[in-house]
Parts: structure tokens; C-alpha cells; sequence
């Protein structure tokens, strides 16, 4: 259990839990059950929607940025909860985020899913790197991993090559 103080949660889980992330204002954690348990900041995800948290079964893979956080279900569905605007909102998204995702990587207020087709798929705030229609017909394939700075994202592709977009720091 979390003891909580004021608006404050400290303290610890006995045990279960499989893996932990934070946002600037919050934590998340994957529990032994897959489910997720969040405290914190309700400006930076440390509260979850109750019809959010209901979906969040079978989590496997769980990653913050600094408003929101981001969970990939054992069926490669993405969930998602925070900042609207930072990558907590999948809306414009949800089709492509709805199976096969299988790593997820975040810049300050955007976050990348790669999925088993070797695409990505980008969302949060636009100017960093939530937005990749710039480049996106590079992104429909062949994309092997995801780099990131706080503003930017660039994408490493098999033949060697790399796509970047976001601010230019």
C-alpha cells in the first residue's frame, strides 16, 4: 500500500510490484497482477481515470513523459493518461494504437509506439515530436528503434538510415 500525506503519496509496496515509472509529478507502477497503480499529481497522471483504469489489464509495458504516462496491453494496444496535450490523449491515433505496439519511447510531451509491422506512430504535442506528418511516409516501415531528445525524436530504419523531427534544439 501507498500511505498518503496531504497531497503527497510516500511510502512503499510490499511487494508485487513488476516495473515503476514517473512523470515530473508522478509515479506509475505495473503491479505483480498487470494492473496499474498510479499516485502523484493529477496534473502530471498520478491520478487515473477510473474508465481508464479499468482497461488497464494486462499491462506490459508502461513509459512517462513529463505530463503523461503510456501502457502497452498484451494485445499491443496502447492506454494512455495525463496531459491531453503531452501524449495523454490517444483520440487522433487510436485506430493505429489499437493492437501490435510492442515498445514505446517519449520526449518531454510526445510519445513513439513502434509496432510489430516495424512502423511508428507518434502523438502528444506536435512541436516535440508528437507531430511526424513531415516525415511520415518514412515512417510507414522498416523502423528498428527510436531515439529521442526532450523536444525531438529521430527513428533508425534497417538499411542504416535515420529520420528526425521535433524542434531543433
Amino acid at each position: 500500500d501507498v500511505t498518503t500525506i496531504g497531497a503527497a503519496a510516500v511510502g512503499a509496496f510490499a511487494s508485487g510490484v513488476a516495473s515503476i515509472a514517473a512523470s515530473a509529478g508522478a509515479f506509475a507502477a505495473i503491479n505483480a497482477d498487470e494492473t496499474v497503480t498510479a499516485w502523484g499529481s493529477k496534473h502530471f497522471g498520478g491520478v487515473i481515470p477510473s474508465a481508464t483504469q479499468s482497461e488497464l489489464q494486462q499491462v506490459q509495458l508502461l513509459v512517462a513523459n513529463r505530463d503523461s504516462f503510456a501502457a502497452i496491453l498484451s494485445s499491443g494496444r496502447v492506454v494512455t493518461w495525463g496531459a491531453s496535450l503531452s501524449g495523454g490523449d490517444i483520440s487522433g491515433v487510436q485506430e493505429q494504437l489499437s493492437s501490435d505496439a510492442f515498445h514505446i519511447t517519449a520526449s518531454n510531451s510526445a510519445f513513439a509506439a513502434l509496432k510489430d509491422d516495424t512502423s511508428l506512430v507518434t502523438w502528444g504535442y506536435g512541436p516535440w515530436g508528437g507531430d511526424s506528418s513531415l516525415v511520415a511516409s518514412s515512417l510507414t516501415a522498416n523502423v528498428t528503434f527510436v531515439a529521442h531528445t526532450s523536444m525531438a525524436m529521430a527513428a533508425l530504419k534497417v538499411d542504416g538510415s535515420v529520420v528526425a523531427w521535433g524542434a531543433a534544439e
